[in-house]
């Protein structure tokens, strides 16, 4: 039974149905839209219902997965970011790097000049042409000696100038080797006071740090290389969230460079150590393959929702429901009498959500129930 009664204001009538009546007090009956208060009732006539394009139906169930919201960064392992320096000072020669540019492993990167170089390889012909030396006195010294012809004392003397020049020899093979010249064709014809320094993998130019003309000692780095193929995702996550997280859990993300795209990962790693001023902990995810072939920049800043339980629950859309501080307000059918939709409003509580529906629990007399599924806000908003 309706205690008390009163009309909606001008402007909600306006917003919902528009232009099918005017607002007054002397609005007739049957285009008054009315709320019982104490028995939390709306009144709807079939005509303000129609005009409205007010929809009814029943809460469905669906599934509903919880998130875990997190930010993060991608990442390149570190076997796929390279600096690069020199094992040799020099000045550089020639450079043509720009950030951002691709190269491929074996790629010309700079050229260095340096006097020094020809003394390397000066060096690495005498030891050459002595060692050849040593190894025939080495040879005779030894047979000699088998025939009782030389002594040992000039046995152990050739013996040792051949060690000594052939451990000199394989040293100046392997600093040729770093200089990138080719041991085995050198010759004092084609000495070089210049070495060139080559990409040692595949990437991109991540950093440049040199110029020509400029000189670079061994510990300085000149360019810095970052191979994309496999990133990783870093990104933190609070201790409180911790118990909800796990190896191989999928989550979902979101970058500024694609807007409209969804990658996906998976966790392959949760670090055991808790950062004590953020209670937090870093966790590395792989991407899927899917996700791996795009064109992705390492440092992107990501959006993460980390998926966790899924949960079955009965569901309106938003249009059905008005937010009234901590709970949120709905319109049931109760009944239909003759042109009259009458309608009763019910609280729910909200316990999970996506981006179209709201999630919640019924009570069994509301579960055949029909749900007002639309305007709902222009009815109680205020």
């Amino acid at each position: 039974m309706k205690i008390s009664t009163h009309t909606i204001k001008c402007s909600l009538l306006a917003f919902i149905l528009i232009g099918s009546f005017a607002c007054s007090e002397n609005t007739p009956e049957e285009d008054a839209i009315e709320v019982a208060s104490s028995t939390k009732e709306l009144v709807l006539s079939e005509l303000q219902f129609k005009t409205a394009n007010l929809r009814i139906g029943p809460a469905r169930t669906q599934v509903f997965k919880e998130h875990i919201k997190a930010r993060g960064v991608l990442e390149a392992s570190p076997e796929n970011m390279v600096s690069i320096s020199s094992y040799f000072s020099g000045y550089v020669k020639e450079t043509s790097l720009l950030a951002g540019q691709k190269v491929r492993a074996g790629q010309l990167l700079f050229t260095l000049e340096n006097p020094d170089y020809l003394l390397v390889q000066q060096d690495f012909l005498e030891a050459q042409s002595m060692l050849s030396f040593y190894k025939n006195d080495y040879d005779r010294q030894k047979s000699l000696l088998a025939e009782n012809v030389s002594s040992e004392k000039k046995f152990l003397q050739a013996k040792a100038d051949y060690e000594v020049t052939a451990a000199r020899y394989a040293s100046l093979k392997q600093k040729l080797k770093l200089m990138h010249i080719n041991a085995e064709n050198l010759s004092p014809e084609n000495l070089s006071s210049t070495i060139k320094v080559t990409a040692p993998i595949d990437g991109f130019i991540s950093n440049v740090a040199i110029s020509r003309g400029q000189f670079i000692s061994p510990n300085e780095s000149a360019v810095e290389i970052v191979n994309t193929h496999d990133l990783k995702l870093a990104l933190t996550i609070y201790e409180k969230d911790l118990p909800k997280i796990a190896l191989g859990q999928e989550m979902s993300f979101k970058m500024a460079k694609y807007p409209n795209k969804v990658f996906k990962a998976n966790i392959d790693l949760i670090s055991p150590v808790i950062d004590l001023d953020k209670r937090s902990v870093l966790v590395h995810a792989s991407l899927t393959k899917e996700s791996q072939a795009q064109d992705l920049s390492p440092g992107s800043y990501l959006e993460v929702s980390i998926i966790n339980d899924s949960t079955s629950l009965y569901s309106l859309g938003r249009e059905a429901l008005v937010q009234k501080g901590t709970y949120y307000e709905a319109l049931v059918l109760d009944k239909k009498e003759g042109n009259q939709y009458i309608f009763k409003i019910v609280k729910l509580k909200i316990t999970a959500s996506n981006e179209d529906y709201l999630g919640f629990s019924l009570p069994a007399e509301l579960i055949d129930k029909q749900f007002l599924l639309n305007g709902t806000f222009s009815l109680l908003g205020e």
